[in-house]
């Protein structure tokens, strides 16, 4: 039955799928303040992300994958190309930053395969994933959001070493 999966599962393919539909809503200049957190199904905390974001990122990006951006995937019924947003700095993390990491500068449009690498691939593909979006983010999310982390411990974030 359906209801044996975890929800947090659904959660998430539930918001990828939102991202692909409906409008941006208005996007706020400057640091933005921290959001709440929520308590899943599973006890774990979890921070709240905003769909527009996310969206903002995928049309900056020209729905195109940012990291290959000859990679292709599917139309969806809304006849746009299929794109995954991914939290360059994991959303997980957010209690370490006293300003919200769910911004665009932090959100990075990627094909589902491009996706899937920076939390399943390889130790060395990771590392360069991660090292490549942090060099191409890292002065935006500085100086537009207040938002300060070394190349290091982003790299420990996702347990690199």
């Amino acid at each position: 039955p359906i209801n044996s999966f975890p929800k947090t599962n659904f959660d998430e393919e539930d918001f990828q799928n939102g991202i692909n539909t409906g409008k941006i809503g208005k996007i706020e200049n400057g640091p933005i303040k921290r959001p709440s957190q929520n308590i899943s199904d599973t006890s774990k905390p979890k921070w709240r992300r905003q769909k527009k974001y996310s969206q903002k990122a995928l049309v900056d990006a020209k729905r195109k994958c940012e990291n290959h951006t000859n990679h292709r995937t599917f139309t969806t019924r809304d006849k746009e190309t299929y794109m995954e947003a991914h939290h360059l700095i994991p959303m997980k993390c957010q209690v370490d930053f006293t300003n919200s990491i769910d911004i665009p500068e932090n959100i990075i449009c990627l094909c589902p395969n491009c996706h899937r690498m920076f939390h399943s691939g390889e130790m060395s593909l990771t590392k360069k994933i991660i090292s490549k979006f942090f060099n191409l983010r890292d002065s935006d999310l500085q100086t537009k959001r207040g938002v300060k982390i070394t190349l290091p411990e982003l790299l420990k974030y996702y347990n690199c070493k």
